[in-house]
C-alpha cells in the first residue's frame, strides 16, 4: 500500500478575505470523502487557538496542530517591515519546522512564504485579478505579487487555479512557466442553519418586504452600484421589495467605497429599500440567502465565485453577472445579466418578483468529493 501523503496547511482565519478561509474548512470536508487509504495526514500550521477549534469542528480524522509563525522580537519585527517595504523579503529570517510534511498548501501569495522551506510547495493561485484589472491595486501589491509569482515559476512549483479561466489568465501574462498547472473547482460544505428562524432574523434585521441578497465583500471589484441603480429602477414600478447587503465593509485599496454606496441609498431616498447588514453570523446568512428571493452576484471579476457555490448548495436562484468564469461555474437556476446594465438587472429583478423561477433541486453532493478527488489526483501527480 502506497504511504499516506502529509499536507500542510496554513489556516488563519481572516473576515476581511473570508473565502479564503472557507477555502481551507471546505477543502477538508472535500479531503473526508475520500477512501480512507487516500485521505492524506493534515499537519495544521495556526498560532490561535480559536483557529484550531474551527478546522478540529470538522472531525478530520488524521489531523495534528504546529505553530505556525517564528517568534520575532519587536526590533526584529521593525527591521524585516523595512525590508519588506524595499525588497519585498525579511532581512532576519526564521524558517518554520516542517521536514516532516511532503507538500505545503499555500493560498496566501505574500512573504510568509518564505516561512516554509523544507517541503514542497503547492500555491493555490485563486485568481488573477492583479493582472486583469491592475488600476484596483497598489504598486507595491502588483510588485509583490509579481515577485511572487517569478519565484513560483523558478522553483516550477505546482500550481492549483479553481477555474479554467484563472488558468487562462495567468498562462498569458506568464507563458513562460512550465510548471504543473491543474484545475480544480471547489466546493462548499454549509454549517446547518435549520434552527435559525427566518421569521426571528427578519424582525432582527428589519426585513419587511420579499428581498434580494447580495452577501459579497465590499470590495469595488464586486460592483454593488448597479445593484443600487437597478434598485433605483425598479422603484419606479414596484415598491415592495428589499435588497439586502452583507459582507465585511471595508477595501483596504478603496476606503470610501462602502461610505460612497451608503450616501448613494441616503441621496435617493433608498432607505427603506436597502440594508446593510455588515459581516453577519454565517447562519444567519445562509438563512438569509435560502429565504431570498433570489441572491444577486454583480462582480466585475472572480476566480471562481464561493457565492455562487452557496446558492448552487443551496439550489437557489441567482441573477449574475455574465462573465466568463460565471458561465464555466453554473448551468442550472441562474438568469445572466450584462454587469454593468442596470436596467437589465431591474428587469429581471421584477421578474423574479412578480413570478420566481422554480428553483431545480440538483444534487451538490458530488461537487464536494469531486472537489476532494481533484485536489487529490492533484496531490499524486
Amino acid at each position: 500500500m502506497a504511504q499516506r501523503i502529509k499536507l500542510g496547511l496554513v489556516f488563519k482565519y481572516d473576515e476581511s478575505w473570508v473565502a479564503g478561509s472557507y477555502y481551507i474548512l471546505n477543502l477538508l470536508h472535500a479531503l473526508k470523502t475520500l477512501p480512507d487509504e487516500k485521505q492524506p495526514e493534515i499537519i495544521l500550521f495556526t498560532d490561535r487557538i480559536e483557529d484550531q477549534k474551527k478546522v478540529e469542528a470538522i472531525g478530520y480524522k488524521r489531523l495534528t496542530h504546529k505553530k505556525y509563525v517564528p517568534a520575532f522580537n519587536p526590533i526584529e519585527k521593525v527591521i524585516n517591515k523595512i525590508s519588506r517595504a524595499i525588497s519585498n523579503k525579511n532581512w532576519i529570517e526564521k524558517r518554520m519546522n516542517d521536514s516532516d510534511v511532503d507538500y505545503i498548501f499555500i493560498q496566501r501569495r505574500s512573504w510568509e512564504t518564505d516561512l516554509l522551506s523544507n517541503s514542497k510547495k503547492i500555491f493555490w493561485i485563486p485568481d488573477c485579478q492583479e493582472l486583469m484589472m491592475p488600476e484596483l491595486f497598489f504598486k507595491r501589491e502588483l510588485e509583490g505579487r509579481k515577485h511572487v509569482y517569478n519565484e513560483i515559476i523558478t522553483a516550477n512549483s505546482k500550481i492549483l487555479f479553481s477555474s479554467h479561466a484563472a488558468l487562462s489568465d495567468f498562462k498569458s501574462f506568464y507563458p513562460q512557466a512550465k510548471n504543473p498547472m491543474f484545475v480544480v473547482n471547489f466546493a462548499v460544505v454549509h454549517p446547518k442553519f435549520d434552527h435559525i428562524s427566518i421569521n426571528e432574523l427578519k424582525v432582527k434585521y428589519s426585513i419587511l418586504e420579499p428581498y434580494f441578497m447580495v452577501p459579497n465583500q465590499f470590495w469595488v471589484h464586486k460592483n454593488h452600484k448597479v445593484v443600487l441603480d437597478a434598485a433605483l429602477e425598479l422603484r419606479k414600478t414596484h415598491a415592495n421589495f428589499q435588497l439586502i447587503f452583507t459582507g465585511k465593509e471595508n477595501d483596504f485599496r478603496a476606503p470610501a467605497y462602502t461610505n460612497e454606496l451608503k450616501q448613494f441609498v441616503l441621496e435617493h431616498q433608498l432607505l427603506d429599500v436597502v440594508s446593510f447588514l455588515g459581516f453577519i453570523p454565517r447562519e444567519e446568512q445562509l438563512c438569509l440567502m435560502k429565504n431570498s428571493m433570489a441572491i444577486i452576484q454583480p462582480s466585475l471579476f472572480e476566480g471562481w465565485s464561493t457565492v455562487v457555490e452557496d446558492a448552487k448548495a443551496l439550489n437557489k436562484w441567482i441573477l449574475l453577472s455574465d462573465i466568463l468564469v460565471h458561465r464555466e461555474q453554473i448551468k442550472e437556476n441562474v438568469t445572466f445579466f450584462k454587469p454593468k446594465d442596470f436596467i437589465e438587472l431591474a428587469l429581471y429583478m421584477q421578474n423574479q418578483l412578480q413570478s420566481p423561477n422554480a428553483d431545480e433541486f440538483i444534487d451538490y453532493k458530488s461537487c464536494n468529493s469531486n472537489f476532494g478527488l481533484g485536489f487529490y489526483q492533484m496531490l499524486i501527480q
